[in-house]
């Protein structure tokens, strides 16, 4: 999978090693933040190598294109400071199959979101920048909508038995996920085989399907 983290080097009896990150515990706080600080241990920023003159103003801009970048406190001898720091990914992540929660819900929040205004889903890849609701002409019904008609207004649940989404439209009905066939159901299913299962029944019903899911593998 290619998602945007650092590849750690530990330099050990004139060699260079690639550092593996912990899984995961079951009594790890779900929330919690993995990342490795891009500053040195005097807390200077880490120097951005190879870049040319009309680009050395602009390192942060680049290492935004190819790291999922946050600002984390760090500690060091004159007190503690913001720094710069990119988030890994931890080796249950890598070693799991990726699931249609991982590439609609964003659990791991390394899949960058959906360009689509007010769509909180993640996109399926860096070149079609949206999600599997928005590429199946699904988009949220705030994008569609006035923002002063929506002003104090929240959508109705889902009607799907066990969805906790909000409904596509503000008359009820199916969400945005429901309505395309992706139920609760495959929220932890592998995404090859809902990918299979979703071709079959458009094919099964005489609709085409011309989704790229799998961007990221």
């Amino acid at each position: 999978m290619c998602l945007p983290a650092p590849i750690v080097l530990a330099f050990l009896m004139d060699h260079f090693l690639p550092l593996s990150s912990c899984s995961r515990g079951s009594g790890d706080d779900s929330s919690q933040v993995w990342a490795v600080p891009l500053v040195t241990a005097s807390m200077e920023p880490l120097r951005v190598h190879f870049l040319l003159p009309s680009e050395e103003n602009r390192a942060y801009m680049l290492l935004q294109l190819y790291l999922d970048l946050i600002e984390l406190q760090a500690t060091g001898d004159d007190g503690c400071d913001e720094v710069l720091a990119a988030k890994i990914v931890l080796d249950d992540h890598m070693h799991r199959p990726l699931t249609v929660r991982d590439v609609i819900f964003q659990s791991d929040g390394f899949l960058p979101k959906c360009t689509r205004k007010h769509c909180e889903f993640v996109c399926l890849g860096r070149t079609a920048r949206r999600c599997f609701a928005c590429m199946l002409s699904c988009p949220p019904y705030q994008s569609l909508a006035d923002d002063d008609t929506l002003k104090g207004s929240r959508l109705p649940r889902c009607a799907n038995v066990g969805c906790e989404n909000d409904s596509w439209l503000p008359s009820g009905g199916l969400c945005r996920l429901c309505s395309r066939h992706c139920y609760p159901r495959h929220y932890d299913m592998p995404v090859n085989k809902f990918m299979k299962q979703l071709t079959l029944w458009n094919t099964q019903h005489g609709m085409s399907f011309h989704l790229q899911f799998f961007v990221y593998v």
